[in-house]
This record gives C-alpha cells, structure tokens and sequence, in this order.
C-alpha cells in the first residue's frame, strides 16, 4: 500500500555522490525511518495521507521541470534525457559523468506560469532508483526544496488542483518531469514499485488517487494524514498482506467502486461526503481496477 505523508518526516537525503560512505548512510538512515514510520516491507499496512508532494513555494506550486535549458557552470547540456529515475545529459556529444551533473541548475515551471531556478545539489542511489538532493533559488539563498528527504524524477506531470475535473491528474510525456519528494504520494507510488519507465503509468496514477483518497477524481482528498490503509494492485506488484475489510477498488480516474460509506476513508477519517457520492458504485467481486484498498476492522 502507499502512504502520501510520513508522520515521522526524519528522512534524510544522501550528502554525496553515490558510493561515497556519506551516501550509503545516509540511505542506510532513510531506510530505517521508513521502517520505522511505515513497517519493515514494501507492501502490507501503510499509513496514508493528503498530499502529492512536498513542493509548495509560498502556495504556488512547482508543476514540472524542463527537460532543455540545463546548465552546468554556465555551459548549456545537449541531449538531456531521463533514463528509467536517472537524469542523464551530454556535452559536446560526449555523456556528462553522472556526478558531474551535481551543481547543475535547471528551470522548474510553477503552477502560475512562472518559472523557478533549482539545482542538484547531491545524488545518491537507493536499489534501483536515482536520489536527488533539489533546492531551488530564493532571493535569500539556495533552500532544499524536500527539507532532506531527497527526491526522485519522475516522468511526467501532475495537477495539483482540487476539486476541478482534471485535478490530480496525472499527464505522461517525455518533454517534462517532476521531482517528487520522498515521503509523498507520488514518490511513494514509485517506491511501491509503480515506475511508468516499466510500462507502470497507470498504476502510478491509479496508486495517488488511492492514496489521497480521491474517491472522485478531481484532486480532492477524503483522508486525514496517518490514517492506516491496506493497499494491493491486479499485478501482484503489492499484495494484500493485511486481508481487512475493502474499502474500494480504483483506477487512475479515481474510485472505481466502494465497498459501503461506513467502510470508507471519508467517512472513518476525514468525516466528509464527497461531491461525487450519488454517483460511487458499490463493488462486487469482479471488475478490472488495478487498485484495492482495505482499511483495519471497526472495534
């Protein structure tokens, strides 16, 4: 299952390039507040929460980051391409070792229009996924922009709206991709093992929309950070370690089916009725979700 918000927020991101004995334990801490925040595996009893990322500058949102216009101490980068969660680049035809690219600035474009400086300041690397350390320019300084969780890129794009018919929506493309801090919902949907480089986008869409519980699909949330979800998928990617009473089933346009109300995030939790609710189906044992939630038994 997959959790937006970790309530205990003590990640820390790795301070060197990868192989460096800095980088390694740092990793070796963020695993272990992973652990101790969410359970000892991937999958089984997660705690969920509200939020897609951890970006918000002073209420706008950064929205994607451009694939062109990266610098590295002033000399532009060609062929700047996002390889599985690994940024990659060339100059002058010749590939840009993957430290190098450390100290590199690049544009993000906000969610008014406007665009933001923001710099690798570190890599590391976690299994099979490339870390980044991101902070973006402020008039006052470099500011981390994941307050040391670190950060995974992630083909793509999000809407960060709410209660609009294209909130929380998910657009795959190559053009952009999204730094998504760890510890929230997208980076968590990717660390559950939804990568769209495997063919994964709809899972990973479907997985933020279970998470929030975006029962409606329109980027609203139903839930309350900390509240305990058991989440599993049709591919076996997660499965269902906990075997509590369903909540619903979901697809990347939001709840497919629900189980009744009582049983319900916005009912148990966030104590709220959503929009959509004249038109939620209630499941049975078939349909073609990709997603299920389970929430623990009433006492």
């Amino acid at each position: 299952m997959v959790n937006l918000r970790l309530l205990i927020p003590t990640l820390l991101a790795a301070g060197a390039v990868a192989g460096c004995v800095e980088g390694d334990a740092a990793l070796d801490t963020t695993a272990q507040a992973l652990a101790q925040s969410n359970g000892s595996s991937l999958n089984g009893v997660r705690l969920n929460g509200v939020r897609l990322n951890g970006v918000r500058l002073n209420g706008v949102r950064l929205n994607g980051v451009r694939l062109n216009g990266v610098r590295l101490n002033g000399v532009r980068l060609n062929g700047v391409r996002l390889n599985g969660s690994a940024l990659t680049a060339t100059e002058g035809g010749v590939a840009v070792p993957e430290g190098e690219l450390i100290g590199s600035t690049w544009s993000g474009k906000l969610s008014d229009g406007d665009t933001l400086p923001i710099r690798i300041d570190a890599i590391a690397h976690d299994a099979d996924l490339a870390i980044y350390t991101v902070s973006y320019q402020t008039v006052d300084g470099w500011i981390d922009m994941c307050e040391g969780a670190g950060a995974l890129a992630v083909a793509g794009t999000w809407n960060y709206d709410e209660g609009v018919p294209q909130g929380g929506r998910y657009r795959v493309h190559d053009d952009d991709f999204t730094f998504a801090c760890r510890g929230f919902a997208i980076a968590k949907c990717v660390e559950f093992g939804y990568q769209p480089w495997l063919g994964r986008a709809d899972l990973l869409a479907t997985c933020t929309r279970a998470l929030r519980a975006d029962f409606c699909g329109d980027g609203t949330p139903y839930t309350v950070d900390g509240t305990l979800l058991n989440i599993y998928d049709r591919d076996g990617i997660q499965t269902d370690d906990a075997s509590w009473p369903l909540e619903a089933r979901w697809n990347k346009h939001g709840a497919a089916c629900i189980s009744e109300p009582s049983a319900t995030r916005f009912v148990q939790a966030a104590g709220q009725t959503p929009t959509c609710i004249a038109s939620l189906r209630t499941c049975n044992q078939g349909g073609n979700a990709l997603i299920t939630t389970e929430l623990p038994p009433v006492e």
